[in-house]
């Protein structure tokens, strides 16, 4: 059940049925957040399940394309993948990489990549329903985690385009989410599971949405020398001027809720969660 077959670039199938998302494989009882493979293989819906062709012998499954992508099967019910990540020390002047999926939420080179879903897979950027986003800053002991269904966001994630980039788009629909330590390596417990649940730690940063009336939040957009049209996740893509910002080497700035942010160690992850397809319902 669940188990991976090499093809055109790698594949995978669980009960004969592509698994295009990491929902998916969340709805197939995968509980460990580790590397899977995505297939790759277009289909005219991705909402239902669609069956894995065989050769004539019936039983060898045909070789299809995939592409590997980090799940987290447990933060807030599972079914994330990871598309970008940035875990950077204060030293690090390596520029950025848009041409590669992050394959570890924490342990550089591993977690230094991004892409949008645009160029990943089709199925995940049709599918995709929710972002993500986390981050952390060496300037504070405040932490960043919601998520949000804004359709404008999840054009951010799409496609990286942040024209008509809204304030709007990052307080409405906006969830704050628990933290968990992650595990030491080798240990079972899934990435941003704990078992003792008194060390998880709750979203506590201003952004995105602020503590006062007071609060206003500006985008890449709507501010000319903000604006990076084809980074939408990266420069700038909300903040609260002068103090609060998220920026990933955006003028060369490292920032998670604060400002001036050239020489500080900076963590930041977003990740998608698509649509669950239509259960599979088998008559006996």
């Amino acid at each position: 059940d669940g188990g991976g077959v090499e093809g055109d670039g790698g594949g995978n199938f669980t009960d004969c049925y592509f698994m295009h998302t990491c929902q998916q494989y969340r709805d197939n009882r995968h509980r460990d957040s580790r590397v899977y493979f995505l297939s790759l293989q277009k289909t005219t819906s991705y909402l239902v399940y669609n069956g894995v062709p065989f050769l004539d012998d019936g039983v060898t499954p045909k070789g299809f394309p995939a592409r590997k992508a980090f799940c987290d099967m447990g933060t807030d019910g599972g079914g994330w993948m990871l598309m970008l990540c940035y875990n950077r020390n204060r030293m690090n002047v390596e520029g950025l990489n848009d041409k590669e999926m992050p394959l570890d939420p924490v342990d550089v080179p591993q977690c230094w990549s991004h892409m949008y879903l645009k160029g990943f897979s089709d199925a995940v950027m049709r599918t995709a329903s929710e972002v993500r986003l986390y981050c952390t800053s060496s300037a504070h002991d405040r932490i960043m985690h919601f998520k949000t269904s804004e359709q404008g966001v999840l054009g951010l994630a799409k496609r990286g385009v942040s024209q008509w980039n809204q304030a709007s788009w990052w307080q409405s629909g906006v969830s704050p989410l628990q933290t968990c330590p992650p595990p030491p390596h080798g240990h079972d417990t899934p990435w941003n599971q704990t078992a003792n649940a008194t060390h998880c730690m709750n979203h506590s940063t201003i952004l995105p949405l602020g503590r006062d009336k007071n609060f206003t939040v500006t985008t890449n957009f709507q501010v000319e020398s903000a604006a990076s049209i084809y980074d939408g996740l990266l420069n700038f893509p909300f903040y609260d001027p002068p103090y609060h910002h998220w920026a990933i080497r955006a003028n060369g700035r490292w920032e998670c809720d604060d400002d001036f942010g050239y020489h500080r160690e900076t963590h930041h992850q977003v990740w998608v969660r698509s649509s669950s397809p239509l259960p599979i319902i088998i008559t006996p």
